[in-house]
């Protein structure tokens, strides 16, 4: 419970298990940014984030889980940057300081859990959990690239995610991350009738 979640992160350096602080990290950052407390929940991501020392010191499933978790705070890092209008620093908590697009698919595989796309390739469940990572992550970075005026980059990411969330194989019932990114975009650009097209599309 919450009682039980305040208790470990309050606790004395020594008696803290590293995977559990940092699973309850993530925890807090995401209770943080559903109650729009902005900039706590970017302290915390962060806190996660800079954590990676412990990370290193394991292997197999620890490795695994310490990169989702990390992974999983760089989104929540992102989100709560470009809440708080501080969109250049959101995207990078994606692709790093170059900006580097390629750095979003390995974002994604660090979320899904996936070590080697090979392997990913010839499993059905890794791939398709790998599939709804890249549209997850495409999302966020589109929303952060339409809140820095990167329009047409938003587009081309939205558009991405979008092709993913269309399978339905992966995504049997919410669909509609990568379309309401896509939906800003147009508004932004003034496109009214592509809005519609992408309301029209959502139902």
């Amino acid at each position: 419970g919450v009682y039980e979640l305040m208790k470990l992160l309050r606790a004395p350096a020594a008696k803290k298990d590293p995977d559990c602080l940092e699973s309850a990290r993530c925890s807090q950052a995401y209770v943080k940014l559903e109650m729009k407390e902005y900039k706590q929940a970017l302290i915390i991501s962060r806190l996660v984030l800079m954590d990676a020392v412990h990370g290193s010191l394991g292997t197999g499933l620890h490795t695994v889980m310490h990169k989702r978790r990390q992974a999983t705070a760089s989104l929540y890092a992102c989100e709560a940057s470009c809440a708080l209008g501080d969109t250049r620093s959101a995207l990078k908590f994606l692709t790093g300081e170059k900006q580097d697009e390629s750095a979003l698919d390995r974002l994604a595989m660090d979320l899904a859990g996936v070590k080697e796309l090979a392997s990913a390739a010839n499993n059905a469940t890794m791939k398709a959990r790998y599939k709804r990572a890249q549209a997850i992550v495409r999302t966020s970075a589109s929303a952060a690239s339409a809140s820095m005026g990167a329009l047409g980059a938003a587009k081309n990411l939205a558009m991405s995610a979008i092709s993913l969330e269309d399978d339905r194989s992966l995504f049997s019932s919410d669909r509609s991350s990568a379309r309401r990114a896509l939906l800003y975009c147009m508004l932004r650009e003034g496109n009214r009738d592509g809005a519609l097209a992408v309301l029209r599309s959502s139902r």
